[in-house]
């Protein structure tokens, strides 16, 4: 996953179907909890990559966009191809769209779509968990 992506910090204790603002929030995959670094102060982030992947990152890794436009233009600009820097444009697109959605500063319509986006990223999750134990009762 690469980290000059745009992501949101999620506590790592979010319980299935908790919403912000009316936004439901994806509670992460055990498999992506037990690989909490042990050592260190990471934080869970949620990218807005097209897959919605997640990573554990320390503080240094981590800076807050959408506060400073200039901060912004060049971590947009960081991308080392052209399809890296429309991933990275694609990603802070869905970032806007949902940091507006929360602020309560979207239109209807992005309302909307990132509800949709939100509730198919759990059906996934929910899906692969169930896939996951399917095979454990297996292999059993």
């Amino acid at each position: 996953v690469s980290t000059q992506s745009t992501g949101l910090i999620v506590d790592p204790n979010t319980s299935p179907g908790y919403t912000h603002h009316g936004i439901p929030i994806p509670s992460p995959p055990a498999e992506v909890l037990v690989q909490q670094p042990e050592k260190g102060q990471y934080f869970l982030v949620l990218f807005f990559d097209i897959r919605r992947t997640w990573q554990w990152l320390p503080h240094r890794k981590l800076q807050q966009l959408g506060v400073d436009p200039e901060l912004d233009s060049t971590k947009m600009a960081e991308g080392r191809k052209s399809s890296g820097k429309k991933g990275i444009a694609d990603a802070y697109k869905r970032a806007q769209v949902h940091l507006r959605v929360v602020n309560g500063d979207a239109p209807e319509h992005e309302k909307e779509k990132e509800k949709e986006a939100e509730k198919t990223k759990e059906a996934e999750e929910e899906k692969h968990e169930v896939d996951k134990e399917r095979e454990r009762k297996l292999s059993d």
